[in-house]
This record gives C-alpha cells, sequence and structure tokens, in this order.
C-alpha cells in the first residue's frame, strides 16, 4: 500500500473517531449536568462519584486517544517512525485502561447486585487480573520497541496474540456480567411482584443494562475479530474506522447507565414533589408535607443507581 492510500485511510479513521468522541463528549457533559443540582455547582445526593471520577478517567482517555492519532497522522507525514512508536506506545495504553476501568465497574456492579458474595464474580475477576497482566506486557512490548527503535523481535507477533487474548476476555466479562446482573434484576421482579412493585420499573433496569452491555460487548466484539483475521488479509480501511468508533463507544456505554438512571430519578423526585404540593394545597395550605412514599410510583427493590 502506498503512503497516499495510507494517509488517506488514517484521515478516515481520524475523521470518524472525531465524530464519535463529539457524540462521546455530549453524553459526558449530559452525565455531570445531571449529577450536579440545578444551578449549584453541588453534587446531588443520590449522585455517585466513584462513577464519576472512573467516567472523568474514560474522558480524559478518550481525548489522549484521538490526540495521539492526529500525532500519528502528523508522523507519517513527515515519516517520523520513531515518533509513530510513542504513538501506538499512547494508544495502546489509553485504549486498555479505558476499558479495563470499565470492565472494573461492570463487575463491581454485579458483585453489588448479587448481595456481595464473592462466588458470583470469581470467574469475571479471574480475567480481569489477566487483563491486567495482558496491559502490563504489551506496555511492555511497546516501551521496548521506543527504546530500541523498533528492534524486538517478533513484536507484531506477541503483541497479536496477546490483544487478542485481551479483548476476547474483555468480551466474555461484558456477557457474564451483563447476564449475571440481568438475571438477578428478573429474579428479583419475580419475588417482589406479590409486594406491590410496579411491573415497570425493574424491566427499565434490566433496559438499561442491557442496552450498555450490547454496545459495549459489539465494539470490543469488533476489534477482536480483527485481530483474529490474519495480517495477509488487508482490512486497514475497516480497522482504522473500527478502531475509530470502538474507544468512544467504550465511554458512551459507560455514560449511558448514569443517564438513564438519574434521568429515571428525576422524573420520580418531580412526581414526588408534585403529589406533595397537591397535598399542601388540598389540606388548605398547612405545612403538612407527603414524602417520596406517597407516591404512585413504588420504589425499585434494587437501588439501580449504585447497583446497575
Amino acid at each position: 500500500m502506498d503512503a497516499k492510500t495510507s494517509l488517506e485511510i488514517k484521515i478516515t479513521g481520524l475523521f470518524v473517531q472525531a465524530i464519535m468522541f463529539g457524540l462521546y463528549t455530549a453524553s459526558f457533559l449530559h452525565m455531570w449536568s445531571l449529577a450536579l443540582e440545578d444551578m449549584k455547582w453541588r453534587l446531588r445526593r443520590d449522585t455517585s462519584l466513584l462513577l464519576l471520577i472512573i467516567g472523568t478517567l474514560i474522558f480524559i482517555f478518550n481525548a489522549s486517544d484521538l490526540i495521539a492519532t492526529l500525532l500519528s497522522m502528523l508522523h507519517m507525514l513527515r515519516k517520523d517512525k520513531h515518533g509513530g512508536r510513542i504513538d501506538i506506545l499512547i494508544l495502546d495504553l489509553v485504549e486498555i485502561l479505558s476499558m479495563i476501568s470499565v470492565d472494573g465497574v461492570l463487575i463491581y456492579r454485579c458483585w453489588i447486585v448479587n448481595v456481595r458474595k464473592w462466588h458470583f464474580i470469581y470467574f469475571p475477576l479471574i480475567l480481569w487480573l489477566g487483563n491486567y497482566c495482558c496491559f502490563a506486557y504489551t506496555t511492555y512490548l511497546n516501551v521496548r520497541s521506543v527504546v530500541n527503535r523498533g528492534a524486538v523481535p517478533d513484536l507484531w507477533y506477541r503483541k497479536v496474540h496477546v490483544l487478542w487474548a485481551f479483548y476476547a476476555s474483555t468480551v466474555v466479562i461484558n456477557i457474564y456480567s451483563t447476564t449475571a446482573i440481568t438475571l438477578r434484576i428478573w429474579y428479583s421482579k419475580a419475588r417482589h411482584r406479590k409486594n406491590g412493585f410496579t411491573k415497570a420499573t425493574i424491566p427499565f433496569s434490566i433496559r438499561i443494562v442491557a442496552e450498555s452491555g450490547i454496545l459495549y460487548t459489539t465494539s470490543s466484539t469488533m476489534v477482536m475479530i480483527l485481530w483474529i483475521i490474519p495480517a495477509s488479509v488487508k482490512l486497514d480501511f475497516v480497522q482504522s474506522v473500527v478502531n475509530g468508533v470502538s474507544v468512544p463507544m467504550v465511554g458512551i456505554a459507560f455514560n449511558l447507565i448514569f443517564i438513564r438512571v438519574a434521568c429515571k430519578r428525576a422524573g420520580i423526585e418531580v412526581v414526588n414533589k408534585g403529589v406533595s404540593w397537591s397535598r399542601h394545597i388540598e389540606n388548605g395550605g398547612s405545612h403538612t408535607t407527603s414524602t417520596g412514599g406517597g407516591s404512585d410510583d413504588k420504589t425499585d427493590p434494587i437501588d439501580i443507581h449504585e447497583k446497575v
């Protein structure tokens, strides 16, 4: 492939990634707007600070990935191979750390939903720790390539196998954890139906978990398939587009749960306040008010903000 074609593929991938990063940034800003109280720079009481911190780190990883992709294109124009190796180091670093962070939160949610029983997460936890080993070995290979200016025997062969194992583990973690969370919520629905909980609340929890899991799993699966395909098959254009989509998609999938839960909770708060004000008027303006328990909308037997 000539340099002109490679540059065109790079530009196409960068364009796709920039569009996806714009969508991801919108979801990130929306997440923060829901986490803050109206007209105040203060977090809502029911906001998870841990999720906000991880979400902000993922945003930093995404921004770094976009900048490194742009630099790699500039280094290609200047035919700077050493700079290109540094770009690969940064790209692998931020992409893997982003996925490891999301996987960790997913495993934590699985543990919380299953009443903090460790045997439910032994399997994904082992895979997650194995991904840290893949991350460490990939970083070692990239650093060695930068220091030795590319003089690393079988570098590509080693990276292909390590990254394939990493993405395969990520896909399995996603499928296992999402399924475990969904089944647990479904079981809770059947158990609490006789107690008068609404039929809509728990399926809503299942929907947001499934939507986020499908987005994340799909993007990880596409990247994994590309690492399986032999290098003799030229799919540079497809690989460039998939790489541009996969990293922002991880952040979008992470933010989606936070946004959907926050919007649902804000809607319940509005209903509760409306009921409280109505009863205040009916009581002739007395100061007797109703709490959230007076609403027709039952609470979810599972705290989806913390556990999902």
